[in-house]
């Protein structure tokens, strides 16, 4: 699977975030998809469909290659508002993941 630089961030690597993210969200923190959304600047419609895995098959792939602890550090930055520090726990995992997309 190769994606360009681009397509892997974009299209792939952070719609896998954020189905990884509020499907923990909502399972492990207990939080309604309505506070999910605005939490992750979604739709109360596109959490709906990442916690119901309706969503391609190509983020489900990548998805499951995510380290569970970055993505709870992830939600614990996105809780407390620490915008900086979630960013950069998206970058340390589009880097992971884009070195997986090019193998």
């Amino acid at each position: 699977m190769k994606y360009n630089n681009t397509e892997s961030n974009i299209e792939v690597i952070l719609p896998a975030i954020r189905a990884s993210a509020t499907k923990l969200m909502s399972r492990d923190y207990k939080l309604t998809q309505q506070k999910i959304a605005v939490l992750l600047g979604l739709t109360q419609a596109a959490v709906s469909k990442y916690i119901n895995n309706k969503y391609s098959f190509k983020i489900q792939r990548i998805e499951k290659k995510f380290d569970k602890k970055q993505i709870n550090e992830f939600i614990k930055y996105k809780i407390d508002k620490k915008e900086k520090k979630a960013k950069e726990v998206v970058c340390k995992l589009c880097k992971k993941t884009y070195d997986f997309c090019r193998n």
